[in-house]
Order: structure tokens, then sequence, then C-alpha cells
């Protein structure tokens, strides 16, 4: 494929941070999905946000040759893979532009942006679970008045931004903060309010920007807050399958277990087996189960869009008794966790969680 020649179109094309003339003009996830063209022997272009509005006409972008990234001009591809997460208000339109031009062309979009809109939306997923009947935390708008009940019963809730946060802008309110020995402080990270403090700080509780979740209580590794991530995608047929389960463990003193705030990763296993020894298989297979029906419940929701569907991350909390409860979903999940080889028990599937995407585009079933 020569990306130069205008009447070759590529067959798919990354949408990804790109950022040319600095120091660091890749991000690791960008540069990852880059080193997917020597493994699959086909160049695959990576072009920015920015970039695509250049659309239809040939539009500046990156391919992989043999370790080196080579500036190119690429044509409009024939799919797209959005592996952008966060958008400027301008990039916002840029992508909508996109979206309209993709339409006009017949382009699929992966994942398709529907999917991508539910799940960036906390609230929207939440309302998602509850069709399809998935074990949640329950979830109510940011008011004070909901909240309420939760915390005249001493219950500790969560204040979370309805868009993604990366762990960011979360606050853990516990009512019984107050009431505790002061020894019990080093327990609490600088995300965690008294009742006092929320009550100082209004803007927390906005219902067009935040909601609030109950506490799931959950058994602690090492003294560790914990989480499961496991990546569904679609396999050659088209059904889900499984490409990893990982543990996250929190960062010491920490009440969120996300990398982008210091947690580490680590063989899912390795926390099951510990805390529910000869149950740990069951619970194992209990989350397992809950991500298919995940999956299905994706397919049902989405009907014939589905296919546009490539790949889910999902976050699971397991409580006391081995029963898993949902997170979140992302319908762009990082690939953080495979990028950790050190990490005991994990298998090196850092090719497999890049490529099945892409091959998926690349078999046209996203065209579907």
């Amino acid at each position: 494929m020569n990306p130069a020649a205008g009447n070759d179109r590529p067959p798919c094309a990354i949408l990804a941070p790109v950022y040319p003339g600095t120091d660091r003009p890749f991000g690791k996830q960008t540069l990852l999905v880059m080193q997917a063209s020597d493994w699959l022997g086909t160049e695959i272009p990576v072009v920015s946000p920015a970039a695509a509005s250049r659309w239809p006409a040939p539009a500046p972008g990156v391919v992989w040759r043999r370790g080196t990234a080579v500036a190119v001009e690429v044509p409009l591809p024939r799919a797209i893979w959005d592996r952008k997460t966060t958008r400027s208000p301008g990039e916002i339109d840029q992508f909508r532009q996109l979206c309209r031009l993709c339409s006009d062309h017949g382009i699929p979009i992966l994942n398709l942006p529907a999917f991508s809109a539910l799940t960036g939306d906390k609230w929207r997923a939440h309302a998602f679970f509850r069709r399809h009947k998935l074990p949640s935390l329950p979830t109510v708008m940011a008011q004070q008045a909901l909240l309420a009940p939760w915390l005249r019963r001493g219950l500790v809730v969560w204040i979370k931004p309805r868009s993604g946060s990366k762990g960011e802008g979360i606050w853990r309110i516990d009512p019984q903060l107050e009431r505790r020995q002061p020894a019990a402080a080093h327990e609490q990270d600088a995300r965690t309010l008294s009742l006092s403090s929320l009550s100082s700080l209004p803007g927390l509780l906005d219902p067009a920007a935040a909601i609030a979740q109950l506490e799931l209580p959950v058994p602690r590794f090492l003294g560790r807050v914990w989480d499961a991530r496991l990546l569904l995608q679609r396999g050659s047929r088209g059904s889900w399958e499984l490409t990893y389960a990982c543990g996250r463990l929190a960062a010491r003193g920490c009440h969120v277990a996300n990398l982008a705030q210091r947690a580490s990763v680590t063989g899912l296993p390795e926390i099951l087996n510990p805390l529910f020894a000869r149950r740990a298989p069951e619970v194992l297979r209990r989350i397992e189960r809950l991500a298919f029906a995940v999956g299905a419940a994706i397919d049902y929701e989405f009907g014939a869009s589905r296919l546009r569907i490539a790949e889910t991350g999902i976050d699971i909390l397991v409580n006391h008794h081995g029963y898993p409860f949902i997170v979140e979903l992302n319908s762009k999940p990082g690939r953080s966790a495979h990028l950790a080889p050190a990490a005991s028990g994990l298998p090196p599937l850092r090719r497999a969680a890049v490529l099945r995407p892409i091959r998926w585009i690349l078999q046209g079933n996203s065209q579907q």
C-alpha cells in the first residue's frame, strides 16, 4: 500500500493523538497500535483528530516502517478505528464533521460513536445496566435529596464526574469520618471528605455533571483496594472473546484502583486465591460470566450496529461473598494492563489486544 497515493485508499486508519515536531510525538497507546503494522505486514496509518478534518482531501499522518515513524499523506480510509479518548470542544466539532463525512461515504467508525456516547456518560451507562438487569453499583444523580437516605444511614458514597475522568475529580464521602479515632486518619486518602466538608463544597453536587454511587464493601488484598479489568473483543466470527482479565491494585492509602492514579497490575487469580481460597475458581467464573453478559447486552442494545463495536473494557468489583458488580464500561480501553510484562500470572497479550480490533476491520466485518 502506498498511503500517499490518492486513488489507493487504506483499508483502515487509526484516529489517535499525534504531536509531530515535539519531543514526544506519540503516547504509549498510539505507539502500540502503530507497531501493529509490523505484526500484520501492512501499513496502517495513524491520523490525529485535527488532521482528520482535512478528509476527504489527503490528511497528514504517520505510518510505522521497520521501527520508524514516517510522515505520509493519508487518503480517506475505508474504515476508522477511533482511539482518541478525550476531546476539546474544538475536537468535538471536528469529530462531528468526521462522523457526517463517514456517513456520507459509508465508512464505519469503530468503536461505534453511539456506544462511546453511552459509556462516556455514567448515568446513561447505569440506565443501560438496569435495563439489562446487570448487577452494578447503586447509583443516583448527585443531589443532596437523593443522597440523604444513604448518608443518614452512615453509608459511604462516591461522587464522580458523569464523563470519564481517569480517576480524577472523584470524591469519597464518609459520614462516619469525624467520629473515628485520629489514628485511623492515615487510612483515608485525600479524596475522602466528611459530611461537614460536603456541606461546605456544594459545587460537588451537580446532577448535570456528577453522579453518586454507593460504596461496595470489598475484601482488601494486602490492605489495598482492588478491582478487576476485563477486555472483551470481537473474535473472527463476530462473537465476544475474553482477551484478558487482570487485577488492578490501588496505591497504598488510595481508594481508586486506576492506573492513571498509580495503581499496579497483577494476575487476577493472585488476588482471588488468597481472598476466597477454594471458592476462587468459582468467583473467577462469575466475573467472566458477567463480562459475557455485558457483551450480550451490548449486542441486544445496538442490534444491527453491534458489529461496529469491536471491544469494551469492563471494570468490576467483587464483594465479600464473591459476587461481582460492574463499576463502569469503557469503549476505548487503554492497553496499560498488558504493558506491564512483570505482572505475574498475566499472559503476554500485547499483540492480541491490539490486533483483534484491526483484524476485525480488515476482514470487512465492521461494514455490516
